[in-house]
């Protein structure tokens, strides 16, 4: 009774105010940047904790880099004015978050659940389809000290008037507004902060190749300016560094899983996590990146999808997750996304680079194999070679792969705790089934 009274009574009698407060929040908004100094404050910040945001300019020609620059920190920052002087207007946080991968689809799927009315992202910029969809609230885009702030974090949502437009003029059913950054999923103290800000969310997990995704993200990193020391595209050198994982950085990941909830961001966070190879590879081991979340919401709240699938069949998979997330698919009408193309422009993955990624993540990968609950076709691209360090075998269930790297030990005792959580990430029923089954891991040196 008293939600019919605030959408049919309340919200009517109240627009006239809330549409003036909308407006004078806009007009203050277009004159602030004009004292130059609120965007250089904003952009600041957005540049430590986003990187790529600052070195986009470099590739674009002086002058029209430099024209365009000033115009995205004067709207970024009339953005945010705008946001905060409505916050009191804006009461949400997510319902749904699509967590990651970078370079997993996320920006693609965010787009076609935006296609339907009942789903709104982030109140942001809208020439840019990612400015649209992710925050970076919790890698601080507003700053290393604001991540565990749930009324700054709301100020990234829609308001009330948005709401009430949606569910109750439009009557394109319950309301829902979505985060989808991909560094979400990728960065350990995340999962709790989500936690705190809403314990019943749906989490959906973008899933891909991660030799795919790991390339890619080197070529997105490259195509945005960044100046990175190493590459896929070179071959293999002796104590390769790309692929070594230093105590320096599993010390600085550890103690970001160990933040408590109102402690600052390291400061150098952006520098390690924007352009270098060992936390690109970090990132693509899903299944370690997975495991903070399965510990902290229920597997029913869990969705899993897959980046060919996906892009296999957009429509039927936008359909799923808007089914899983709870608004109905009959509600919207489907329209193509264009799919990134070209942008790595003749440039390929080093065969021997590739090989050794292949070798690499076999063991991550069967590990979130055994969290999903089906097998992907990533490792069929392995060498068939004779070569033990490079294949893998499977009989029944008992998963034989073959390691003789350093990290095999290491990486058998992650495994075995990913076997350990696969009663709650594949559900009680399927978990039952497997309870009667081995999965065994064999490191052959």
């Amino acid at each position: 009774m008293a939600h019919w009274f605030i959408d049919y009574v309340t919200m009517p009698l109240s627009m006239p105010i809330l549409l003036l407060w909308l407006l004078v929040a806009r007009v203050v908004s277009l004159l602030l940047p004009l004292l130059v100094v609120p965007s250089l404050l904003t952009a600041r910040t957005l540049y430590w904790a986003v990187p790529i945001a600052r070195t986009a300019w470099k590739i674009k020609p002086r002058f029209k880099g430099f024209v365009q620059r000033m115009g995205f920190e004067a709207t970024y920052c009339m953005n945010i004015t705008r946001r905060f002087l409505t916050l009191p207007l804006r009461r949400r946080v997510p319902d749904v978050f699509i967590l990651g991968f970078p370079k997993c689809g996320t920006t693609a799927l965010a787009q076609y659940l935006m296609q339907h009315p009942a789903i709104s992202g982030v109140d942001g910029l809208t020439w840019d389809p990612s400015l649209g969809k992710e925050s970076h609230f919790f890698n601080g885009v507003l700053g290393p000290r604001t991540t565990h702030s749930r009324m700054l974090y709301r100020s990234f949502f829609p308001t009330m008037v948005t709401r009430w437009w949606r569910e109750v003029v439009l009557r394109c059913g319950t309301w829902k507004c979505m985060d989808a950054c991909p560094l979400n999923a990728c960065l350990p103290h995340v999962a709790e902060r989500i936690k705190k800000m809403n314990p019943n969310a749906k989490l959906i997990f973008m899933v891909r190749d991660p030799v795919e995704a790991a390339f890619s993200a080197e070529i997105m990193l490259r195509n945005t300016g960044m100046d990175l020391e190493w590459s896929f595209m070179e071959d293999i050198q002796a104590a390769d560094p790309r692929f070594v994982e230093s105590p320096e950085d599993e010390a600085f990941f550890e103690k970001l899983s160990h933040l408590k909830q109102y402690d600052a961001l390291p400061y150098d966070l952006p520098s390690r996590i924007f352009g270098k190879a060992s936390s690109v590879l970090y990132f693509s081991k899903f299944a370690d990146r997975i495991a903070p979340y399965l510990s902290r919401f229920p597997r029913e709240n869990i969705l899993f999808m897959e980046f060919r699938e996906f892009t296999a069949q957009p429509q039927k998979s936008a359909e799923s997750v808007m089914e899983f997330i709870g608004v109905d698919p009959a509600k919207y009408t489907f329209k193509p996304v264009p799919m990134w193309s070209g942008e790595r422009r003749g440039r390929r993955m080093h065969p021997a680079v590739k090989k050794k990624l292949r070798q690499y993540f076999a063991i991550p990968n069967q590990k979130l194999y055994a969290i999903v609950g089906k097998a992907y076709s990533w490792d069929a691209e392995m060498s068939s070679s004779e070569d033990e360090e490079h294949a893998i075998t499977s009989t029944g269930e008992h998963l034989i792969i073959p390691l003789s790297d350093q990290f095999a030990e290491k990486e058998k005792k992650s495994y075995a705790t990913a076997v350990e959580l696969l009663p709650q990430a594949v559900g009680r029923k399927e978990s039952r089934s497997r309870a009667n089954r081995t999965i065994s891991v064999s490191a052959v040196v």
